[in-house]
């Protein structure tokens, strides 16, 4: 959940850069992201494990279709309508 790309745009609202430019991870941030817990988390494990062996095999390999899926299943959690999912695919 918290490498989806619906978190990561959340997080853009309510974290604090670095002058660096990275995001400063603190407990009283990360704990206003609304996380939701699925009633079947399967899926996105199966995923998440599918990236992981990919990544230990071949750090370079090419993950995003398995990322894009994680994606899908995440914005349908949330209950996104497509508009909505435009917004945080900076698609607008």
């Amino acid at each position: 959940m918290l490498n989806s790309n619906l978190l990561k745009f959340y997080f853009g609202f309510i974290g604090l850069m670095t002058a660096g430019g990275a995001f400063t991870l603190k407990y009283a941030t990360i704990q206003q992201l609304p996380i939701v817990i699925a009633d079947d988390p399967q899926q996105i494990i199966a995923l998440v494990d599918k990236i992981l062996v990919a990544k230990k095999e071949n750090p370079s390999a090419d993950t995003t279709d398995w990322e894009q899926k994680i994606d899908s299943l995440v914005y349908k959690l949330y209950g996104l309508t497509k508009a909505e999912i435009a917004i945080v695919e900076g698609n607008v």
